[in-house]
């Protein structure tokens, strides 16, 4: 029989090394989860956003027709101008057009919202954004950014790497070194 006695660290280093490499691709994985997260977040509250507009921009050609219908009226009484029934009718189509605006870019967002999420076709959503969750924040901005930076699977993973090369590159050295070992 043969048993190793010492290699002076070599293999102990070799493994540990692989260990903080495989903590370096968890920490990883967990990165690219939170990305996807934080991609369909975006995406989700920019269709919000869109969509409020275009509830806007929906009021906003309501009030400018029924000032141009008054306009009218008033004009077709000889109590307005001609000139006061232009401006109307040019604030009417400026809002008509600031609402095809606002429902181009929701019909964008919710295109993206849907690839996002992986989908192949269009699909209508109805979007509610719930603010019962929400908490307020420390009121201490440095302890946030420490938190934060403690958090950051990415920067974990680049420490799990660091260390790992650290590790490997001893072994390397170890390697150099004799093995002792009994021979039965």
């Amino acid at each position: 029989f043969q048993q190793l006695i010492t290699d002076f660290g070599h293999t102990s280093n070799l493994i540990a090394s692989s260990k903080l490499y495989e903590k370096a691709q968890n920490a990883q994985a967990v990165a690219s989860e939170l990305d996807v997260i934080l991609i369909t977040d975006q995406s989700f509250y920019n269709a919000l956003e869109a969509q409020a507009t275009v509830k806007v921009a929906e009021q906003t050609v309501d009030t400018r027709q029924t000032t141009d219908q008054q306009i009218t009226e008033l004009t077709r009484n000889k109590l307005r101008s001609t000139l006061d029934l232009a401006f109307a009718d040019e604030d009417l189509a400026q809002a008509k057009l600031l609402l095809l605006d606002a429902q181009t870019q929701y019909n964008k967002d919710l295109n993206a919202l849907t690839a996002v999420l992986g989908f192949d076709r269009p699909v209508l959503y109805s979007l509610v954004d719930n603010h019962s969750d929400i908490s307020l924040p420390p009121p201490d901005a440095d302890e946030l950014v420490q938190m934060a930076l403690r958090q950051r699977p990415d920067l974990v993973a680049l420490d799990y790497d660091q260390q790992a090369a650290t590790k490997y590159g001893r072994a390397q050295r170890e390697q150099l070194l004799p093995t002792i070992s009994t021979l039965g």
